[in-house]
């Protein structure tokens, strides 16, 4: 199976038009840039949306404005534009700090 990948890794860190973001399936409770908001992670396995709660939901509260759930469950089973996550982050950060 792993053939039909270029890569697989359990974390990476990837550049998109200048922002650092570091992807993994867990979130984190804590990683580099999180307090002063210059990097992004996104994750995935929380398995939230609408129709049912995921186990590991409770834990999301303690996530940094600059995270993200990047699954499809959790995004009406649609994948996630750098674009759109640039409008989200950018809002959550500006919740988080009024």
């Amino acid at each position: 199976m792993e053939a039909l990948f270029d890569e697989v890794t359990l974390q990476k860190i990837i550049e998109v038009d200048k922002q650092q973001i570091i992807l993994n399936h867990y979130p984190f409770l804590c990683y580099s840039g999180s307090y002063n908001h210059r990097i992004w992670a996104l994750h995935g396995h929380v398995h939230q949306n609408p129709y049912s709660i995921g186990l590991d939901s409770s834990r999301l509260a303690w996530r940094f404005p600059t995270q993200y759930d990047v699954g499809v469950d959790n995004n009406n089973f649609y994948p996630v534009s750098f674009n759109q996550l640039h409008d989200i982050i950018t809002k959550q950060i500006k919740d988080y700090e009024s």
